[in-house]
């Protein structure tokens, strides 16, 4: 039996979040890639099915968000580091099978969603960090007193660098 893959029309998606996921699959390749060579506990090559590579970058994604504390600061149904990484290793003790097939992948679902609906999309490539985007009013509010602040605060040396500038 001939197996045809259908791709997707990437023409669809806004260039914006094709950019940005590649920019997330890189820097987490390199976080997997890391990960597996301080494990030092392989001395030969060794072969993983991709959909166990895919499902431990997430794990690494969440942990990096875990370390910074942004899990805090947004509103998904993502497990902790801690939990995917036991659903992971007990679905390597099972069957081959279950990283095959279009349903191989949950927790980089799960992570791809959470960072499609609370990250800016370009702050990988453009600033080299995850932003997230505001959640709510409250977030909003936060900022604008935040900046209120700064901008209070640093009136004195805004006025006189526009000062020096009219001169």
């Amino acid at each position: 039996m001939n197996k045809t893959r259908i791709l997707p029309d990437y023409n669809m998606y806004p260039p914006e979040l094709l950019s940005g996921i590649a920019h997330l699959a890189d820097r987490n390749a390199d976080r997997v890639a890391e990960f597996l060579l301080g494990t030092r506990r392989f001395t030969n090559p060794i072969c993983l099915p991709p959909a166990v590579i895919l499902e431990l970058s997430a794990v690494m994604q969440l942990r990096f968000w875990e370390h910074i504390g942004l899990l805090k600061n947004i509103k998904t149904n993502l497990p902790t580091t801690r939990q995917a990484a036991r659903d992971m290793a007990q679905r390597i003790r099972m069957k081959k099978a279950v990283f095959a097939g279009p349903n191989s992948t949950p927790l980089l679902i799960l992570v791809l969603s959470a960072w499609i609906t609370n990250f800016a999309w370009q702050g990988l490539e453009l600033l080299q960090a995850d932003i997230v985007l505001a959640n709510s009013d409250d977030d909003e509010k936060e900022f604008a007193e935040m900046f209120a602040d700064f901008i209070w605060n640093a009136r004195q040396s805004i006025s006189s660098t526009v000062t020096t500038e009219s001169n």
